[in-house]
């Protein structure tokens, strides 16, 4: 789940994070306080003459999608602290651009791992490599791999991609749906 903000009076909601995959998870075993098995809903009320609330309903899901639920009182708690530590970086643009540049400067050399075992011509009866392929083939399509890319590069080609160690850091921290301590 990401953050949001209000611009000029209407909220604007980045992401609600995961809601309900029906599919096994294989990524990782199932953990309950994972960041990835939970989100939020966004109950947008507008009112007269467009004025418009934002109300946000914390919710988890389990594997296989065995379930959506509303996050206890605890975890509501702990999810809207979350929620509003990191919308504060979204109200600040130049916290954005940095959150942003450590996130491809941590992601951009396992793009880069993908792209050099990358052969062409390949058999796509080979699952191995097909899976790479495809792989790939995400990374161009999705818009937001494909800025994380690209952004990594021109990072990279500028010899900007030292110092971002204590953001890094934060961003793992924060991957964890926890608030790294200032």
């Amino acid at each position: 789940p990401q953050g949001f903000e209000i611009y000029n009076g209407s909220p604007i909601v980045y992401s609600t994070g995961n809601f309900l995959f029906d599919t096994p998870y294989t990524g990782q075993a199932y953990r309950e306080d994972d960041l990835w098995w939970k989100g939020y809903m966004a109950v947008l009320v507008i009112k007269d003459r467009g004025k418009t609330n934002l109300e946000i309903i914390p919710v988890e899901s389990g594997p296989g999608g065995t379930k959506v639920a509303r996050l206890n009182r605890r975890k509501t708690v702990e999810f809207l602290a979350y929620l509003r530590y990191i919308s504060n970086i979204i109200a600040d643009r130049e916290k954005v651009l940095d959150h942003w540049n450590a996130w491809c400067v941590q992601n951009g050399p396992w793009w880069v791992e993908k792209l050099k075992k990358f052969e062409f011509p390949y058999d796509m009866s080979d699952r191995e490599r097909h899976m790479a392929a495809m792989v790939i083939r995400n990374g161009q399509t999705c818009e937001a791999h494909r800025e994380t890319i690209t952004t990594f590069f021109k990072l990279a080609a500028a010899g900007h991609t030292e110092g971002h160690e204590a953001i890094i850091e934060k961003t793992r921290i924060l991957q964890r749906g926890l608030i790294p301590s200032e």
